[in-house]
């Protein structure tokens, strides 16, 4: 799948995963999977391997990710003979487990960005701190956006601090 960040009804940036090829910072053409379905038994381990190949005139830094998805069964006549006659409910949980793919060509990757507005809204009574930014990635890879903050008591001493959450930005 590809990858983008996208902003939910509150504003908050939200991962989410789209068809391959579908973005242009997608690296899904370039891999090759060794197997599309394999079975692993329980209590046991396997390798799986996977190919990345760029074309020629790629450029910057680009992003997909694997998903692995169990496909847990359960036999219909086990759950009627467990249940013999009582009325049954079955949940399925369906595990996955992803790989986050990140390439970058050598000698190609530029890492430009802005940061357009910055707020601090105070706590309130049922609500804490908030810090929100935003940013522009105007380059052409990722770039991981951390950081940190103090809060300083009217004195200027340290009253607390914390570091904000980090964030995968995309072109």
């Amino acid at each position: 799948n590809d990858m983008v960040n996208q902003s939910d009804e509150k504003g908050d940036l939200r991962r989410q995963f789209l068809p391959p090829g579908s973005t242009l910072n997608s690296c899904a053409g370039w891999i090759q999977l060794s197997d599309t379905s394999f079975i692993v038994a329980p209590g046991t381990t396997r390798d799986y391997e996977f190919l990345v190949t760029s074309p020629p005139d790629a450029t910057g830094g680009r992003a997909a990710a694997i998903f692995f998805n169990s496909l847990q069964q359960l036999e219909e006549e086990d759950l009627n003979r467990k249940n013999a006659g009582k009325p049954a409910v079955v949940i399925r949980i369906q595990p996955s487990m992803g790989l986050m793919i990140y390439i970058e060509v050598e000698n190609t990757v530029q890492r430009l960005g802005s940061l357009l507005d910055m707020q601090v809204m105070p706590p309130k009574e049922n609500e804490p701190l908030k810090i929100r930014y935003q940013f522009e990635n105007t380059g052409n890879t990722d770039i991981l956006l951390t950081g940190h903050f103090h809060i300083l008591d009217e004195n200027k001493a340290l009253a607390a601090k914390d570091e904000l959450a980090p964030l995968r930005s995309f072109p």
